[in-house]
């Protein structure tokens, strides 16, 4: 008997209204003649048999292997997901998605988890039109979900009017949880044209860049920059054991990804006080230099966003396989249980 649960998705219903999927499952003979094949339970089925060795159909079980690896990653990234429902339910309607230009949210890995949570129906995904109204802020949507890459809408009408309302939200006090997109490493590099005007600065977030073929995108006052390369080896992530954003499930220390998007772009401590800049996981290398963080939150009580609050998370480390059922979760769950409603 083989069950469903041993079984990888292979194909979705599309749109999501429609709930079919046809699942694969791969079964070796061991050398045993197949007779017959029952099938309980299911609408449709085939069967596919080969005399062919594992060794010439490597690749293809290799690829399964590969998927049946990422789908188990994702079943407990959604399981995680699902126990935050009733944060969800809570604050429904109430926690806002940032438009950007050529965005689905179903486009990126942690939208379209989302949606297999059940938990997407409570978020509402701001038209560009909305994201400039009056009612884009602080009290109405107490936490905003940046998950779009490096291109943002800096204007939607009148000059950098979507600047304002960003930066308007955040004086209003509302949250900004910001979680790039896989492979879009620079959160607020381009606008909406595709000029690069590195916009994240002026939201609060000091994030740099490596500046690389001249680009203007690094932080006057700190030596420390990103990079396109690693510049020296053994690096390594270390958990801050004083935060309580991400507590007790990460390994206190591991090791830089070698697999992922290499461009680091770290967020540097510099908010003034009596703001709060809370390290969550930083870089090191083995002489104990710090390379800034990858994951941070911000509390601001003075400019640029007095009573803004941001969390920060560099995407090569949030969206990686191994972590990302991990970081995300954890940190929508921290913006979420911070939020008080009124009566």
């Amino acid at each position: 008997d083989l069950s469903v649960k041993d079984s990888i998705c292979a194909i979705t219903g599309w749109p999501p209204c429609f709930k079919w999927r046809i699942d694969l499952i791969t079964v070796a003979a061991k050398g045993k003649a197949l007779k017959e094949v029952k099938a309980t339970d299911v609408s449709l089925f085939s069967v596919t048999g080969t005399q062919r060795s594992d060794k010439d159909i490597a690749e293809a079980l290799s690829l399964i292997a590969a998927e049946a690896k990422k789908q188990d990653i994702e079943a407990k990234f959604v399981k995680k997901l699902e126990g935050l429902a009733g944060e969800f339910k809570r604050l429904s309607k109430r926690i806002a998605v940032i438009p950007v230009p050529q965005f689905s949210i179903e486009q990126v890995p942690a939208g379209a988890l989302m949606r297999k949570a059940g938990v997407l129906g409570d978020v509402v995904v701001l038209t560009p039109e909305q994201l400039i109204s009056k009612a884009f802020n602080g009290q109405r949507y107490p936490v905003a979900v940046y998950l779009g890459g490096e291109q943002y809408y800096q204007t939607v009408k009148d000059d950098g009017d979507a600047d304002q309302a960003i930066i308007n939200y955040l004086k209003t006090g509302g949250l900004l949880v910001v979680i790039p997109s896989p492979s879009q490493p620079f959160p607020f590099y381009y606008n909406e044209k595709g000029k690069p005007v590195v916009s994240a600065p002026k939201f609060g977030m000091t994030i740099s860049g490596s500046g690389a073929l001249d680009r203007q995108d690094t932080l006057k006052y700190s030596r420390v920059t990103g990079w396109e390369k690693p510049p020296v080896s053994n690096l390594t992530f270390r958990v801050n054991p004083k935060q309580d954003i991400i507590k007790g499930l990460l390994p206190e220390t591991f090791a830089w990804m070698e697999d992922g998007d290499q461009r680091w772009r770290p967020m540097i401590g510099a908010v003034p006080a009596p703001g709060v800049y809370t390290p969550v996981v930083s870089l090191y290398d083995a002489d104990n230099n710090c390379y800034g963080e990858g994951i941070a939150y911000l509390e601001y009580k003075s400019d640029p966003v007095a009573g803004g609050k941001i969390i920060y998370a560099w995407p090569s480390l949030a969206n990686h396989e191994k972590y990302s059922g991990i970081i995300i979760p954890a940190l929508l769950e921290y913006a979420l249980k911070s939020i008080k409603l009124g009566n």
